[in-house]
């Protein structure tokens, strides 16, 4: 063997039970970042050597921490299969004649009435309310001599 050649041989042992939660203590290796002669407790196993430091570390588990700020939204969904509902009201203008009549605005066929009113002076309203194939009815008298203008309206919606 050559006078000049040296060869070393360093080896790190440690057994730790894992079970435990510690604390335990260890020597930080300066040269390799490697902990070696690790104990349970406040003593490593053997001396550290020198120029290395001592470390102790545990497996227990802290207290939780305050809750972190809340994240970026996410980017926007994509458009569903949704429908829109639209609303159009239908108005019919008309006379009540002297006397009781029942005076409607009806809703196109594709449309569903969803609601009503009336407008009108010098009337007796008896009723305002939806009526047969899809229309709003307003039942009334007339107590003058004359017809009185009179404004039904219904509310008429369809999805689209």
């Amino acid at each position: 063997m050559d006078p000049g050649l040296v060869v070393g041989a360093t080896s790190v042992i440690g057994a730790v039970v894992i079970g435990q939660d510690g604390p335990f203590t260890g020597c930080l290796s300066s040269k390799m970042g490697l902990i070696y002669n690790v104990a349970p407790g406040a003593m490593p196993k053997a001396a550290c050597l020198r120029g290395d430091t001592a470390a102790t570390f545990s497996n227990a588990q802290g207290p939780v921490g305050p809750t972190g700020a809340p994240g970026k939204d996410g980017a926007p969904g994509q458009q569903g299969p949704g429908s829109t509902l639209m609303v159009n009201p239908t108005v019919n203008i008309t006379s009540a004649q002297p006397g009781d009549s029942k005076i409607s605005a009806a809703c196109p066929d594709d449309h569903q009435v969803t609601g009503g009113g009336y407008a009108a002076r010098g009337l007796t309203i008896h009723s305002s309310q939806p009526g047969m194939n899809n229309t709003w009815v307003v039942d009334v008298t007339n107590p003058t001599s004359g017809p009185v203008d009179i404004y039904v309206t219904a509310v008429c919606a369809w999805l689209q």
